[in-house]
């Protein structure tokens, strides 16, 4: 079977709705076409890069950040936020791992 799907903001949508069998595989394969596909995955990879990153993150006395910082040491760092995909990408991976023990 052959099925037409639309791709809007980066999610795949059938044309029309495809209902599978309880025992039918979960994983299936697209092809897509090199040409189309971007070399980054977020939208605003053009944005500077924040002077602060890389540096323990500034804390008044008595707040929940000094705590934090605190208790992580030298891994108080202050790290490039993930995008949306990066974030759904890993929990997939949880979930697969921890359900499908991939």
């Amino acid at each position: 079977m052959q099925a037409e799907i639309i791709v809007q903001h980066g999610q795949v949508k059938f044309v029309h709705p495809i209902y599978l069998k309880p025992d039918a595989p979960m994983r299936y394969q697209v092809e897509i076409p090199d040409e189309a596909l971007l070399e980054a995955r977020d939208w605003f990879v053009d944005l500077p890069v924040p002077e602060t990153l890389g540096k323990v993150p500034p804390a008044k006395p008595g707040s929940l950040q000094e705590r934090l910082n605190q208790l992580l040491g030298r891994l108080a760092l202050t790290r490039p936020s993930s995008s949306i995909g990066d974030d759904e990408q890993m929990l997939q991976d949880a979930l697969e791992e921890r359900y499908f023990g991939r």
